[in-house]
């Protein structure tokens, strides 16, 4: 009785929230259709294929399964999105579709523990209130009447424009330059606005960023539960700490509460929507891969899947995905020693050469010099 008393005040809750949600959003000025509409674009085209994907790959292995099927997912729906961009034929965009319906019909549902994932989904339910909350950032001056824009948004919508309409992107602040930055939310938003016909403006001001915001916390928990003994205590604190004390240790702060970036604890993940809640995604999911990679080290899956978190990562947020590499190299080698093995040690460094490759040959060319590896500086601006 207590478990069914307990879960029914969970959904009433959870009830709450969404219709809070909701009317904030559609109060911003959103079409009241765009979060459903989005929601099912993203399960059918991102979370089943990539169940599909990690079933092929892994087989019944349950362990980070949750993590494997978004970083496969992620991966497919991001080639697709080029695809259909570079074409200009949008319509390619549905052909995930294909493995997600074949995935719902073998497995008879969605492929979600929600049982296991009861803190997290609540924690993103409490999430979603601040986010509507904080939604008045990007309304419609047409809903409110007065609005301050914020210039990195339109920047970044500017670029989902620029991917829908080709690809490679245009570099928008300089006549005839490509855009050669890290643009994985960019096209993750495109990629769903192809899907569904939402705006640019309305998929990245509203509905993308709270299912990025949910995954985020299903990856940091199921990753902390997989690396740390008292899996379930270290999930909760490191999801505590990263949404109330985020840029709480740094220096800077203490002055006035404020990070280098005007950014005050959860808003950091909420207003930057530059990658953040992705690469925080990522971050958490590659330390969880790697494990996994060593703790099965003649897995050819398990190098995949760190080889695509790690890719991924690159194009979501490259200083954070060279500070992860950096730490990789340093325990594989650590792990090489102990085990008197140069296997560890060889696939980070085939890691590496990826990012290393990514970065000097694509991001370096930046024309404008937005994306530069700096351990002080990502580190002084995290």
């Amino acid at each position: 009785m207590r478990a069914q008393a307990r879960n029914g005040v969970f959904a009433v809750a959870g009830v709450a929230a969404l219709c809070v949600f909701h009317a904030c959003v559609i109060r911003c000025g959103a079409p009241a259709y765009g979060g459903v509409l989005t929601a099912a674009a993203a399960l059918v085209l991102i979370w089943l294929p990539g169940c599909f994907l990690r079933d092929i790959l892994s087989g019944t292995q349950e362990e980070l399964r949750l993590t494997q099927s978004l970083v496969c997912g992620l991966a497919l729906f991001a080639a697709v999105s080029v695809a259909a961009s570079w074409s200009g034929v949008h319509a390619l965009i549905y052909l995930p579709a294909v493995l997600g319906a074949w995935q719902a019909v073998r497995r008879r549902g969605m492929g979600v523990p929600w049982k296991k994932r009861a803190a997290p989904l609540g924690i993103w339910l409490a999430v979603l209130l601040v986010y509507g909350i904080c939604a008045a950032d990007y309304a419609h001056a047409t809903a409110l009447g007065v609005v301050t824009p914020n210039q990195d948004f339109h920047y970044n919508v500017a670029n989902v424009d620029s991917l829908m309409q080709g690809f490679p992107p245009a570099q928008l602040r300089f006549a005839g330059m490509t855009l050669r930055y890290h643009f994985l939310t960019e096209l993750t938003a495109a990629g769903l606005c192809m899907a569904t016909g939402l705006g640019a403006f309305d998929m990245l001001g509203f509905f993308v960023t709270p299912l990025l915001l949910l995954a985020m916390l299903c990856v940091i928990w199921e990753c902390g539960c997989f690396l740390f003994r008292d899996g379930k205590k270290a999930s909760g604190w490191q999801i505590a700490f990263l949404l109330l004390f985020s840029c709480a240790g740094l220096y800077k702060v203490l002055d006035r509460g404020l990070s280098p970036f005007w950014n005050l604890m959860i808003r950091h993940l909420i207003t930057n929507i530059n990658g953040m809640v992705l690469a925080t995604l990522l971050m958490a999911a590659v330390p969880g891969l790697y494990e996994w990679c060593m703790r099965n080290p003649r897995s050819q899956s398990a190098f995949v899947y760190l080889v695509l978190g790690v890719l991924l990562l690159t194009f979501s947020k490259a200083p954070i995905a060279g500070v992860a590499v950096i730490a990789l190299v340093c325990a594989s080698a650590v792990e090489s020693i102990r085990g008197r093995t140069f296997r560890p040690f060889l696939k980070a460094a085939v890691v590496a050469a990826v990012f290393a490759a990514i970065y000097f040959g694509y991001f370096s060319k930046n024309a404008q010099g937005a994306v530069e590896l700096s351990l002080t500086g990502t580190l002084y601006k995290s």
